[in-house]
């Protein structure tokens, strides 16, 4: 067994999940397989899928060799915060994906065929485990906090959930696609960069500012017990600012369960878990899961996204 789960570990992996498949096991449908749950799809198809197979794309995270501009651009990024330990974080990990960098480039030229395929292996499955590393670290008080646990949050959220959180904001798809279509988006300083070529690295800076942010601010985070009628959603961005625009605040939401989700950020008090009976407020958080949803949007039960279905295919397309 043990030489089995080396060779596993081993593989190439080109199917990269963006939205952690643990995680959407806690909408599995009463009806359904093991893993399974409810999909809504943008073209307004609704079917039973399983947890493993949604919110992926083949090669998602693949490395890509990184131009001097691009190395040059992500150091600065690095080198910007003002937390030194950040700071320290962020410059080695760009000094990581230099490293990555280069392999990408050199596997292409380098005449061993093992060690051609050893480093395409490298390549391919670098940012997937790190991600799984990510989630490896949080999987504890995750599984607790979907129980309704809520000392996970006192006194406050640990360093590992809110790195854990600002990646699953920049991970996916959807934020990608928002961030690479926004003029205004990102400030390249006047570097020639193809943001699309580094953005298996950038995001990954940009997810660790957002959770060290979460973590040195001291943001307040509430668990949300929802005893209404109506369950909650989740989709292939799963964490969401409840604000239309960022001017207006950074209150983020993350559903945890049809029946409970984690609230952190702007406008949070000090009380660390808030029973939610009105339908109303559950519908105007699905809403802001619904809007910022890319091409999927998942429940336990079919019946709720029939309800989204047509607001889900009206929103614009990214």
């Amino acid at each position: 067994m043990e030489n089995a789960n080396l060779s596993r570990r081993n593989d190439l992996k080109r199917k990269h999940h963006h939205v952690w498949a643990h995680y959407l096991r806690n909408w599995q449908g009463d009806s359904l397989p093991k893993g399974s749950l409810f999909q809504l799809t943008k073209k307004g198809r609704i079917n039973a899928t399983s947890s493993k197979g949604v919110a992926c794309e083949k090669d998602f995270y693949k490395v890509n060799a990184l131009g001097s501009d691009d190395l040059r651009f992500l150091k600065k990024l690095a080198n910007h915060p003002e937390n030194s330990t950040l700071r320290e974080i962020n410059q080695s990990f760009v000094q990581d994906m230099s490293v990555l960098s280069f392999a990408s480039d050199f596997y292409k030229t380098t005449i061993s065929q093992r060690r051609r395929n050893e480093l395409k292996r490298i390549c391919a499955n670098a940012i997937e485990e790190l991600h799984s590393g990510y989630e490896d670290a949080v999987r504890d008080e995750l599984d607790r906090l979907a129980r309704g646990d809520v000392s996970v949050l006192s006194p406050r959220a640990s360093p590992e959930l809110c790195g854990y959180l600002g990646l699953q904001i920049t991970r996916t798809k959807a934020f990608k696609e928002r961030a690479l279509a926004s003029e205004d988006g990102l400030k390249t300083g006047g570097y020639r960069l193809n943001l699309r070529r580094l953005w298996w690295a950038l995001h990954i800076l940009l997810g660790n500012n957002i959770g060290a942010s979460l973590f040195l601010d001291e943001a307040n985070f509430c668990l949300l017990q929802n005893e209404s009628s109506e369950a909650f959603l989740t989709s292939d961005q799963p964490i969401v600012n409840i604000h239309q625009t960022p001017s207006k605040g950074f209150t983020i939401l993350y559903p945890l369960s049809p029946r409970l989700a984690l609230q952190g950020g702007d406008g949070i008090g000090d009380n660390r878990q808030r029973v939610v009976s009105n339908a109303d407020e559950i519908e105007m958080l699905n809403r802001a899961i619904v809007r910022m949803a890319y091409k999927e949007v998942f429940a336990d039960n079919e019946m709720i996204l029939r309800k989204y279905r047509g607001f889900f295919m009206n929103q614009q397309a990214i």
